[in-house]
Protein backbone atom coordinates (compact mmCIF):
# COMPACT_ATOMS: atom_id res chain seq x y z
CA UNK A 1 0.00 0.00 0.00
CA UNK A 2 2.70 2.78 1.04
CA UNK A 3 6.73 2.87 -0.28
CA UNK A 4 9.05 1.02 2.15
CA UNK A 5 12.69 1.51 2.55
CA UNK A 6 15.81 -0.08 0.70
CA UNK A 7 17.40 -0.71 4.36
CA UNK A 8 17.02 -3.50 6.09
CA UNK A 9 16.78 -2.97 9.77
CA UNK A 10 19.18 -4.24 12.03
CA UNK A 11 19.08 -6.35 14.97
CA UNK A 12 18.68 -4.04 18.51
CA UNK A 13 21.57 -5.05 21.31
CA UNK A 14 21.33 -7.09 23.90
CA UNK A 15 20.72 -4.17 26.36
CA UNK A 16 17.01 -3.49 25.18
CA UNK A 17 16.19 -6.81 25.01
CA UNK A 18 17.02 -7.29 28.84
CA UNK A 19 15.60 -3.80 29.40
CA UNK A 20 12.34 -5.16 27.12
CA UNK A 21 12.16 -8.48 29.61
CA UNK A 22 11.94 -6.18 32.79
CA UNK A 23 9.13 -4.20 30.94
CA UNK A 24 7.14 -6.93 30.20
CA UNK A 25 7.84 -8.59 33.65
CA UNK A 26 6.57 -4.74 34.83
CA UNK A 27 3.46 -4.19 33.02
CA UNK A 28 2.41 -7.59 33.33
CA UNK A 29 2.17 -6.60 37.18
CA UNK A 30 0.16 -3.54 36.80
CA UNK A 31 -3.48 -4.03 37.40
CA UNK A 32 -6.09 -1.11 35.61
CA UNK A 33 -9.57 -2.42 36.67
CA UNK A 34 -11.36 0.96 35.57
CA UNK A 35 -10.20 4.32 33.42
CA UNK A 36 -9.41 5.94 36.80
CA UNK A 37 -6.31 3.45 36.29
CA UNK A 38 -5.02 4.48 33.10
CA UNK A 39 -2.41 7.54 32.81
CA UNK A 40 -4.47 11.08 33.73
CA UNK A 41 -7.21 8.73 35.36
CA UNK A 42 -10.71 9.89 33.80
CA UNK A 43 -9.50 12.84 32.12
CA UNK A 44 -6.40 11.30 30.77
CA UNK A 45 -8.09 10.80 27.28
CA UNK A 46 -7.38 7.26 27.57
CA UNK A 47 -10.39 4.99 27.49
CA UNK A 48 -10.68 1.35 29.03
CA UNK A 49 -11.69 -2.22 27.95
CA UNK A 50 -10.89 -5.92 29.59
CA UNK A 51 -8.41 -4.28 31.96
CA UNK A 52 -6.26 -2.36 29.37
CA UNK A 53 -6.41 0.73 28.88
CA UNK A 54 -6.34 2.55 24.90
CA UNK A 55 -5.69 5.67 23.19
CA UNK A 56 -5.10 6.76 19.44
CA UNK A 57 -1.91 8.39 19.44
CA UNK A 58 -0.29 11.15 16.89
CA UNK A 59 1.38 9.60 13.63
CA UNK A 60 4.53 8.22 13.31
CA UNK A 61 6.09 5.12 12.00
CA UNK A 62 5.68 1.40 13.36
CA UNK A 63 8.48 1.52 15.43
CA UNK A 64 7.72 5.01 15.94
CA UNK A 65 4.67 4.23 17.50
CA UNK A 66 6.09 1.63 19.91
CA UNK A 67 9.45 3.11 20.82
CA UNK A 68 8.06 6.90 21.52
CA UNK A 69 4.82 7.99 20.97
CA UNK A 70 2.82 5.52 22.93
CA UNK A 71 5.28 5.56 25.50
CA UNK A 72 5.22 9.33 26.38
CA UNK A 73 1.37 9.32 26.40
CA UNK A 74 1.62 7.10 29.49
CA UNK A 75 3.95 9.12 30.89
CA UNK A 76 7.11 6.75 30.34
CA UNK A 77 9.90 5.93 28.57
CA UNK A 78 11.54 2.87 27.15
CA UNK A 79 13.09 2.13 30.90
CA UNK A 80 10.91 3.04 33.21
CA UNK A 81 8.49 1.01 35.56
CA UNK A 82 5.62 1.19 32.79
CA UNK A 83 4.76 1.84 29.10
CA UNK A 84 2.78 1.46 26.63
CA UNK A 85 2.91 -0.17 23.09
CA UNK A 86 0.66 -0.67 20.04
CA UNK A 87 -2.67 -2.56 20.92
CA UNK A 88 -2.74 -5.94 20.52
CA UNK A 89 -6.13 -6.80 19.03
CA UNK A 90 -7.22 -9.78 20.26
CA UNK A 91 -11.00 -10.71 18.84
CA UNK A 92 -13.45 -8.78 16.97
CA UNK A 93 -15.29 -6.72 19.94
CA UNK A 94 -12.14 -5.43 20.99
CA UNK A 95 -11.46 -4.34 16.67
CA UNK A 96 -14.97 -3.03 16.65
CA UNK A 97 -14.57 -1.16 19.93
CA UNK A 98 -10.74 0.39 18.67
CA UNK A 99 -12.29 1.39 15.62
CA UNK A 100 -15.44 3.42 17.14
CA UNK A 101 -14.78 4.11 20.87
CA UNK A 102 -11.63 4.80 20.23
CA UNK A 103 -11.43 6.28 16.98
CA UNK A 104 -9.05 4.07 15.28
CA UNK A 105 -11.16 4.18 11.94
CA UNK A 106 -12.18 7.61 12.62
CA UNK A 107 -9.93 9.41 9.50
CA UNK A 108 -7.66 8.42 7.25
CA UNK A 109 -5.12 7.26 6.79
CA UNK A 110 -5.97 4.67 9.71
CA UNK A 111 -4.21 4.20 12.71
CA UNK A 112 -1.76 1.14 13.52
CA UNK A 113 -2.16 -1.84 15.44
CA UNK A 114 0.21 -4.22 16.94
CA UNK A 115 0.24 -6.60 14.59
CA UNK A 116 3.00 -7.44 11.84
CA UNK A 117 4.39 -9.96 10.20
CA UNK A 118 6.92 -12.49 10.62
CA UNK A 119 10.25 -11.38 9.16
CA UNK A 120 11.17 -15.38 8.52
CA UNK A 121 7.86 -16.47 6.82
CA UNK A 122 7.19 -12.92 4.88
CA UNK A 123 7.77 -14.28 0.90
CA UNK A 124 3.82 -14.70 0.79
CA UNK A 125 1.52 -11.86 1.60
CA UNK A 126 -0.91 -13.91 3.44
CA UNK A 127 1.44 -15.76 5.63
CA UNK A 128 3.79 -15.04 8.31
CA UNK A 129 1.00 -12.75 10.53
CA UNK A 130 1.88 -14.32 14.09
CA UNK A 131 3.61 -11.22 15.49
CA UNK A 132 2.86 -9.00 18.10
CA UNK A 133 4.43 -5.68 18.70
CA UNK A 134 3.70 -6.15 23.02
CA UNK A 135 4.28 -9.97 22.24
CA UNK A 136 0.82 -10.80 23.17
CA UNK A 137 0.19 -13.87 21.37
CA UNK A 138 -2.57 -13.12 19.53
CA UNK A 139 -3.33 -13.65 15.82
CA UNK A 140 -6.75 -12.26 15.09
CA UNK A 141 -6.94 -10.53 11.89
CA UNK A 142 -9.42 -8.25 10.09
CA UNK A 143 -8.66 -7.68 6.53
CA UNK A 144 -9.96 -5.91 4.09
CA UNK A 145 -11.05 -8.39 1.73
CA UNK A 146 -12.50 -6.38 -1.45
CA UNK A 147 -9.06 -5.32 -1.48
CA UNK A 148 -7.32 -8.90 -1.83
CA UNK A 149 -5.40 -7.73 1.56
CA UNK A 150 -2.95 -8.70 2.59
CA UNK A 151 -1.55 -8.13 -0.61
CA UNK A 152 1.79 -6.94 -0.91
CA UNK A 153 1.25 -4.30 -3.17
CA UNK A 154 3.60 -4.22 -6.30
CA UNK A 155 5.90 -6.70 -4.06
CA UNK A 156 6.75 -3.64 -1.61
CA UNK A 157 7.08 -6.08 1.73
CA UNK A 158 4.03 -4.63 3.51
CA UNK A 159 4.71 -5.98 7.08
CA UNK A 160 2.42 -4.19 9.45
CA UNK A 161 -1.05 -3.83 9.63
CA UNK A 162 -3.36 -0.32 9.72
CA UNK A 163 -7.06 -0.10 10.80
CA UNK A 164 -9.18 2.04 8.79
CA UNK A 165 -6.95 2.87 5.95
CA UNK A 166 -9.68 4.54 3.87
CA UNK A 167 -13.06 6.23 4.46
CA UNK A 168 -14.49 2.59 3.09
CA UNK A 169 -12.76 0.45 4.66
CA UNK A 170 -14.10 0.86 8.24
CA UNK A 171 -12.55 -1.10 10.93
CA UNK A 172 -10.81 -3.71 8.56
CA UNK A 173 -7.08 -3.82 8.00
CA UNK A 174 -4.62 -3.44 5.34
CA UNK A 175 -0.93 -4.64 5.38
CA UNK A 176 1.14 -1.31 4.93
CA UNK A 177 4.65 -0.59 4.87
CA UNK A 178 6.24 -0.83 8.28
CA UNK A 179 8.22 2.43 7.46
CA UNK A 180 5.06 4.27 6.13
CA UNK A 181 4.73 7.63 8.95
CA UNK A 182 1.26 9.04 7.65
CA UNK A 183 -1.19 6.10 10.36
CA UNK A 184 -1.85 7.17 13.69
CA UNK A 185 -0.64 5.11 16.83
CA UNK A 186 -3.31 2.68 18.52
CA UNK A 187 -2.06 2.06 21.81
CA UNK A 188 -2.42 -0.05 24.65
CA UNK A 189 -1.60 0.35 28.64
CA UNK A 190 0.18 -1.20 30.18
CA UNK A 191 2.64 -3.43 27.60
CA UNK A 192 5.98 -3.48 26.65
CA UNK A 193 7.83 -4.15 23.49
CA UNK A 194 8.74 -7.68 22.82
CA UNK A 195 11.99 -9.14 23.14
CA UNK A 196 11.37 -10.85 19.69
CA UNK A 197 10.67 -7.19 18.44
CA UNK A 198 13.20 -5.60 19.40
CA UNK A 199 15.82 -8.49 18.21
CA UNK A 200 13.89 -8.67 14.83
CA UNK A 201 12.01 -5.58 13.81
CA UNK A 202 9.55 -6.41 10.87
CA UNK A 203 11.12 -6.84 7.23
CA UNK A 204 11.28 -4.07 4.78
CA UNK A 205 13.40 -4.55 2.07
CA UNK A 206 13.46 -1.56 -0.34
CA UNK A 207 11.95 1.65 -1.20
CA UNK A 208 9.23 0.29 -3.93
CA UNK A 209 8.54 3.56 -5.06
CA UNK A 210 4.58 3.17 -5.68
CA UNK A 211 3.96 6.84 -5.22
CA UNK A 212 6.41 7.54 -7.87
CA UNK A 213 5.18 4.74 -10.42
CA UNK A 214 1.02 5.83 -10.11
CA UNK A 215 2.25 9.48 -10.14
CA UNK A 216 4.48 8.73 -13.38
CA UNK A 217 1.40 6.47 -14.60
CA UNK A 218 -1.41 8.98 -14.35
CA UNK A 219 0.79 11.84 -16.28
CA UNK A 220 1.29 9.49 -19.11
CA UNK A 221 -2.19 8.18 -19.26
CA UNK A 222 -3.18 12.25 -19.16
CA UNK A 223 -0.40 12.50 -21.93
CA UNK A 224 -1.75 9.35 -24.11
CA UNK A 225 -5.15 10.76 -23.81
CA UNK A 226 -4.32 14.43 -25.28
CA UNK A 227 -1.67 12.77 -28.13
CA UNK A 228 -4.80 10.58 -28.94
CA UNK A 229 -7.08 13.17 -30.01
CA UNK A 230 -4.40 15.21 -31.35
CA UNK A 231 -3.50 12.02 -33.65
CA UNK A 232 -7.57 11.83 -34.88
CA UNK A 233 -7.42 15.76 -35.45
CA UNK A 234 -3.72 15.26 -37.62
CA UNK A 235 -4.88 12.53 -39.61
CA UNK A 236 -8.16 14.08 -40.45
CA UNK A 237 -7.09 17.20 -41.29
CA UNK A 238 -3.54 16.49 -43.11
CA UNK A 239 -6.38 14.38 -45.42
CA UNK A 240 -9.04 16.70 -45.96
CA UNK A 241 -7.89 18.20 -49.43
CA UNK A 242 -9.95 16.67 -52.17
CA UNK A 243 -8.64 13.65 -53.75
CA UNK A 244 -8.13 15.29 -57.06
CA UNK A 245 -5.54 18.19 -55.25
CA UNK A 246 -3.60 15.55 -53.78
CA UNK A 247 -2.51 13.64 -57.21
CA UNK A 248 -2.24 16.58 -58.97
CA UNK A 249 0.03 18.01 -56.86
CA UNK A 250 3.50 18.72 -57.00
CA UNK A 251 5.22 15.40 -56.10
CA UNK A 252 1.81 13.46 -55.82
CA UNK A 253 1.75 9.89 -56.62
CA UNK A 254 -1.21 7.73 -56.25
CA UNK A 255 0.68 5.75 -52.96
CA UNK A 256 -0.53 5.81 -49.47
CA UNK A 257 1.64 7.47 -46.71
CA UNK A 258 1.53 5.30 -43.33
CA UNK A 259 1.89 8.40 -40.98
CA UNK A 260 0.26 12.07 -41.65
CA UNK A 261 2.41 14.66 -43.36
CA UNK A 262 0.82 18.67 -43.76
CA UNK A 263 4.05 18.92 -46.62
CA UNK A 264 2.60 20.13 -49.99
CA UNK A 265 5.63 18.18 -51.71
CA UNK A 266 4.27 14.89 -49.76
CA UNK A 267 0.60 15.35 -49.05
CA UNK A 268 0.07 11.33 -49.22
CA UNK A 269 1.91 11.00 -46.17
CA UNK A 270 5.09 9.56 -44.59
CA UNK A 271 6.56 6.21 -45.22
CA UNK A 272 4.83 5.19 -48.63
CA UNK A 273 3.46 2.13 -49.59
CA UNK A 274 2.37 1.35 -53.19
CA UNK A 275 -1.57 1.17 -53.38
CA UNK A 276 -3.55 -1.82 -55.24
CA UNK A 277 -6.24 0.69 -56.07
CA UNK A 278 -5.52 2.40 -59.43
CA UNK A 279 -6.99 4.68 -61.74
CA UNK A 280 -9.04 8.16 -61.95
CA UNK A 281 -11.78 6.72 -60.19
CA UNK A 282 -10.25 5.44 -56.95
CA UNK A 283 -8.84 8.87 -55.79
CA UNK A 284 -11.38 8.68 -52.75
CA UNK A 285 -10.42 5.28 -52.30
CA UNK A 286 -6.64 6.16 -51.91
CA UNK A 287 -7.67 9.00 -49.41
CA UNK A 288 -9.69 6.61 -47.56
CA UNK A 289 -7.06 4.38 -47.39
CA UNK A 290 -4.54 6.87 -46.10
CA UNK A 291 -6.80 7.45 -43.47
CA UNK A 292 -7.49 4.24 -41.94
CA UNK A 293 -3.74 3.30 -42.11
CA UNK A 294 -2.50 6.36 -40.44
CA UNK A 295 -5.09 6.06 -37.77
CA UNK A 296 -4.28 2.96 -37.42
CA UNK A 297 -0.42 2.93 -37.55
CA UNK A 298 -0.31 6.03 -35.24
CA UNK A 299 -2.57 4.28 -32.56
CA UNK A 300 -0.14 1.55 -32.69
CA UNK A 301 3.15 3.59 -32.64
CA UNK A 302 1.57 5.52 -29.41
CA UNK A 303 0.58 2.18 -27.75
CA UNK A 304 3.57 0.67 -28.28
CA UNK A 305 5.78 3.91 -26.96
CA UNK A 306 3.62 3.81 -23.46
CA UNK A 307 3.44 0.59 -22.71
CA UNK A 308 7.08 -0.05 -23.21
CA UNK A 309 7.81 3.17 -20.78
CA UNK A 310 5.14 1.84 -18.52
CA UNK A 311 7.60 -1.43 -18.33
CA UNK A 312 10.62 0.81 -18.06
CA UNK A 313 8.94 2.65 -14.67
CA UNK A 314 7.95 -0.93 -13.59
CA UNK A 315 11.54 -2.40 -13.79
CA UNK A 316 13.14 0.61 -12.72
CA UNK A 317 10.69 1.45 -9.01
CA UNK A 318 9.20 -2.15 -8.19
CA UNK A 319 11.04 -5.63 -7.79
CA UNK A 320 11.09 -6.91 -11.77
CA UNK A 321 9.44 -10.01 -10.93
CA UNK A 322 6.39 -7.08 -10.49
CA UNK A 323 6.80 -6.42 -13.93
CA UNK A 324 5.10 -9.18 -15.70
CA UNK A 325 1.33 -7.65 -15.64
CA UNK A 326 2.52 -4.69 -18.42
CA UNK A 327 4.93 -7.25 -20.17
CA UNK A 328 1.88 -9.45 -21.06
CA UNK A 329 -0.11 -5.68 -21.66
CA UNK A 330 2.29 -4.73 -24.32
CA UNK A 331 2.47 -7.66 -25.97
CA UNK A 332 -1.02 -7.63 -26.38
CA UNK A 333 -0.96 -4.36 -27.78
CA UNK A 334 2.04 -5.30 -29.99
CA UNK A 335 0.27 -9.03 -31.40
CA UNK A 336 -3.16 -7.05 -31.53
CA UNK A 337 -2.56 -3.71 -33.42
CA UNK A 338 0.36 -4.94 -35.64
CA UNK A 339 -2.13 -7.65 -36.50
CA UNK A 340 -4.86 -4.74 -37.41
CA UNK A 341 -2.19 -3.15 -39.65
CA UNK A 342 -1.11 -6.16 -41.17
CA UNK A 343 -4.62 -6.78 -42.47
CA UNK A 344 -5.15 -3.20 -43.13
CA UNK A 345 -1.83 -3.05 -45.75
CA UNK A 346 -2.89 -6.53 -47.32
CA UNK A 347 -6.35 -4.54 -48.06
CA UNK A 348 -4.80 -1.65 -49.34
CA UNK A 349 -2.09 -3.81 -51.40
CA UNK A 350 -3.66 -6.32 -52.47
CA UNK A 351 -7.02 -4.34 -53.67
CA UNK A 352 -9.08 -6.03 -51.43
CA UNK A 353 -8.34 -9.25 -52.55
CA UNK A 354 -10.45 -12.02 -50.67
CA UNK A 355 -8.33 -13.43 -47.84
CA UNK A 356 -9.77 -17.29 -46.61
CA UNK A 357 -13.55 -18.45 -46.76
CA UNK A 358 -14.81 -14.98 -49.07
CA UNK A 359 -14.06 -12.69 -46.44
CA UNK A 360 -11.43 -9.69 -47.59
CA UNK A 361 -8.51 -8.31 -46.18
CA UNK A 362 -10.93 -4.68 -45.26
CA UNK A 363 -13.65 -7.10 -43.90
CA UNK A 364 -11.35 -8.65 -41.20
CA UNK A 365 -9.26 -5.50 -40.63
CA UNK A 366 -13.31 -4.12 -39.92
CA UNK A 367 -13.90 -7.13 -37.45
CA UNK A 368 -10.59 -6.94 -35.53
CA UNK A 369 -10.84 -3.30 -34.69
CA UNK A 370 -14.44 -2.95 -33.84
CA UNK A 371 -13.15 -6.13 -31.54
CA UNK A 372 -10.91 -3.58 -29.99
CA UNK A 373 -13.45 -1.28 -29.79
CA UNK A 374 -15.62 -3.58 -28.18
CA UNK A 375 -13.18 -4.46 -25.72
CA UNK A 376 -12.71 -0.90 -24.16
CA UNK A 377 -16.34 -0.42 -23.76
CA UNK A 378 -16.78 -3.31 -21.95
CA UNK A 379 -13.98 -2.04 -19.69
CA UNK A 380 -15.46 1.24 -19.35
CA UNK A 381 -18.75 -0.17 -18.38
CA UNK A 382 -17.05 -2.86 -15.68
CA UNK A 383 -15.07 -0.06 -13.93
CA UNK A 384 -18.45 2.22 -13.86
CA UNK A 385 -19.87 -1.02 -12.12
CA UNK A 386 -17.44 -0.85 -9.71
CA UNK A 387 -17.36 2.41 -9.10
CA UNK A 388 -21.38 2.50 -8.41
CA UNK A 389 -20.18 -0.35 -5.83
CA UNK A 390 -18.85 1.95 -3.85
CA UNK A 391 -14.91 1.55 -5.09
CA UNK A 392 -12.81 4.55 -6.23
CA UNK A 393 -12.31 5.68 -9.80
CA UNK A 394 -9.53 4.01 -11.27
CA UNK A 395 -8.64 7.00 -12.92
CA UNK A 396 -5.66 5.48 -15.41
CA UNK A 397 -8.06 3.05 -16.81
CA UNK A 398 -10.51 5.19 -17.40
CA UNK A 399 -8.44 7.51 -19.28
CA UNK A 400 -6.24 5.12 -21.23
CA UNK A 401 -9.71 3.26 -22.69
CA UNK A 402 -11.05 6.53 -23.39
CA UNK A 403 -7.83 7.57 -25.62
CA UNK A 404 -7.50 3.93 -27.30
CA UNK A 405 -11.14 3.24 -27.92
CA UNK A 406 -11.33 6.72 -29.32
CA UNK A 407 -9.22 6.20 -31.92
CA UNK A 408 -10.41 2.20 -32.53
CA UNK A 409 -13.77 3.55 -33.13
CA UNK A 410 -12.76 6.17 -35.24
CA UNK A 411 -10.82 4.13 -37.17
CA UNK A 412 -13.49 1.69 -37.91
CA UNK A 413 -15.51 4.32 -39.01
CA UNK A 414 -13.63 5.35 -42.09
CA UNK A 415 -12.76 1.43 -42.70
CA UNK A 416 -16.55 1.63 -43.08
CA UNK A 417 -16.31 4.80 -45.09
CA UNK A 418 -13.07 2.79 -47.18
CA UNK A 419 -15.98 -0.61 -47.64
CA UNK A 420 -18.53 1.74 -49.19
CA UNK A 421 -16.51 2.90 -51.46
CA UNK A 422 -14.59 -0.15 -52.53
CA UNK A 423 -17.78 -1.70 -53.08
CA UNK A 424 -19.12 1.31 -55.40
CA UNK A 425 -15.56 0.20 -57.59
CA UNK A 426 -16.61 -1.02 -61.22
CA UNK A 427 -15.80 -4.84 -61.10
CA UNK A 428 -12.67 -5.92 -62.86
CA UNK A 429 -13.31 -7.59 -66.13
CA UNK A 430 -13.64 -11.33 -66.38
CA UNK A 431 -9.90 -12.38 -67.18
CA UNK A 432 -9.94 -14.56 -70.19
CA UNK A 433 -9.11 -18.43 -70.23
CA UNK A 434 -5.65 -17.72 -69.60
CA UNK A 435 -4.13 -19.66 -73.05
CA UNK A 436 -1.28 -17.75 -74.60
CA UNK A 437 -1.17 -18.16 -78.26
CA UNK A 438 2.58 -18.62 -79.52
CA UNK A 439 3.67 -16.24 -82.49
CA UNK A 440 3.20 -18.39 -85.25
CA UNK A 441 -0.42 -19.27 -84.52
CA UNK A 442 -1.41 -15.67 -83.49
CA UNK A 443 -0.22 -14.03 -87.20
CA UNK A 444 -1.53 -17.02 -89.40
CA UNK A 445 -4.74 -15.85 -91.28
CA UNK A 446 -7.90 -16.92 -90.03
CA UNK A 447 -9.45 -19.85 -91.27
CA UNK A 448 -11.65 -19.58 -94.08
CA UNK A 449 -15.06 -22.02 -94.40
CA UNK A 450 -15.87 -23.00 -97.55
CA UNK A 451 -19.38 -23.60 -99.44
CA UNK A 452 -20.84 -26.77 -97.66
CA UNK A 453 -21.34 -29.83 -100.04
CA UNK A 454 -23.52 -32.83 -99.47
CA UNK A 455 -21.98 -35.95 -100.08
CA UNK A 456 -24.08 -39.23 -101.56
CA UNK A 457 -25.13 -40.11 -98.12
CA UNK A 458 -26.96 -36.25 -97.78
CA UNK A 459 -24.34 -35.79 -95.15
CA UNK A 460 -22.94 -31.76 -95.13
CA UNK A 461 -19.17 -31.54 -95.68
CA UNK A 462 -17.35 -27.73 -95.29
CA UNK A 463 -14.48 -27.30 -97.15
CA UNK A 464 -12.07 -25.68 -94.50
CA UNK A 465 -8.89 -24.03 -96.01
CA UNK A 466 -6.08 -24.44 -93.53
CA UNK A 467 -3.55 -22.65 -95.32
CA UNK A 468 -2.76 -21.46 -98.83
CA UNK A 469 -0.59 -24.22 -100.43
CA UNK A 470 -2.55 -26.81 -98.28
CA UNK A 471 -4.87 -29.16 -99.71
CA UNK A 472 -8.61 -28.23 -98.75
CA UNK A 473 -9.99 -30.93 -96.01
CA UNK A 474 -13.39 -31.38 -95.71
CA UNK A 475 -15.16 -31.96 -92.24
CA UNK A 476 -18.14 -33.27 -91.58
Amino acid sequence: MMATSARRPRSRDLGAVFAASLLTLTSANLRVTSVDDCPGGAGGGWHYYGGRCYIRGGRGSFSDCNFDICPRLANATLGAAASSTLACVYDGALNDFLATTVGGAAKEPGSWVGLYQDPDDRKKAAKGWTMQANGCGATYASWFERWGEPNHHFGCAESCAVMGIRKDVGADWADVSCRADTPRCLCEYPAAPASTYLATPPYSDRDCGTGKLFYAIYVLSAVVTALAAVVIAAVVCANRASPVDVTDGPGATSNVGLFPSFSRSRPEGLYQIASGFEGHETLAVNRSCRIVLQLMFSTLFLGIVFKALVVVLFLALVPPEHAAPPVVDFAFTLCFGGGACWLGLRAVRTRNKPMCTGTTYLQAFQGLVWALVASCAFTLALMLLVTAAGENVDVVGVLLNVAFGGLYATTGYYARQLQREVDLLPRPEAPDDGVELPEAAADAPPLSLGVPTTDGRGDILTDVSLDDDEPTAGVV
